[in-house]
């Protein structure tokens, strides 16, 4: 269960770690077939955590990060392109991955209709998004809430997606009928965190604000990591998913289509 988080933790700052651990915890069930197409690689983080071999293809509209992914050998390929046109011809793949990365799009609908277009058939589209459950969760709207203080609930609801830069956040039920939509016919979902995940997130967030200077600055976290570092924030994870194995909400969902 934590041996994704002791990698992750070792590069990245706890919020961060903890999120992208859960998601890689349920992806590492699903069977992926070669060759992939990781939809918005970024810099590599996830995939040089998660993948045990090459991914071959990796896209993302960021030169930067691809440049910086480059530099990890984890991809055979690594292409300059918009997620909503995929340079690719029809059936070309038989895994997709898209780990975060549709939230941050406008068009993600169109993002997942590319994605059923360049996979053959029986292919899987695999990919993590959050949802608008999540607003119903955030500390800060819910102490505001407490308050009676509705508008500044909804405006920090509204800075907290604008500072994580998200364009798409919709209910679980709407990401599934948007894969229907594209044609997909076999659809799973899991749910990746709890109301304590998403509390214990945000609260971290304030610690994790100088990794991700750095991060859009130099293009790396920098993370001081040493091993009592790694020890006490292991526990910690370990502690937190077992009071809240049974406790998960559609904060942030997996969702496994199939072709």
């Amino acid at each position: 269960m934590s041996k994704y988080f002791e990698s992750y933790i070792r590069i990245a700052p706890f919020s961060h770690s903890m999120w992208r651990a859960n998601e890689a915890n349920l992806i590492s069930a699903v069977p992926i077939e070669k060759p992939l197409l990781d939809i918005g690689c970024g810099f590599g983080e996830f995939g040089g955590v998660f993948f045990n071999t090459n991914v071959e293809v990796g896209i993302d509209i960021s030169q930067r990060d691809l440049d910086i992914a480059k530099g990890k050998k984890l991809f055979d390929k690594l292409i300059l392109a918009d997620a909503t046109n995929l340079p690719f011809e029809d059936g070309t793949f038989a895994s997709c991955i898209s780990i975060s990365t549709l939230e941050h799009i406008k068009d993600s609908k169109k993002v997942i209709c590319e994605a059923y277009r360049v996979l053959r058939d029986g292919g899987k589209f695999i990919f993590t998004v959050p949802t608008s459950d999540i607003n119903n969760h955030l500390v800060g709207a819910k102490l505001f809430n407490k308050l009676g203080l509705q508008q500044l609930a909804d405006k920090y609801t509204r800075m907290y997606h604008k500072v994580f830069m998200h364009e798409t956040i919709e209910e679980k039920n709407t990401w599934i009928q948007w894969v229907k939509d594209a044609g997909f016919k076999e659809i799973t979902t899991a749910d990746t965190m709890s109301a304590e995940h998403v509390r214990i997130f945000e609260l971290f967030l304030l610690p994790a604000f100088p990794s991700q200077i750095l991060r859009k600055l130099t293009g790396n976290r920098h993370i001081i990591n040493f091993p009592l570092r790694t020890e006490l924030l292991t526990k910690l994870y370990k502690s937190l998913n077992e009071r809240n194995e049974i406790k998960m909400n559609s904060s942030n969902i997996l969702i496994v289509a199939s072709r």
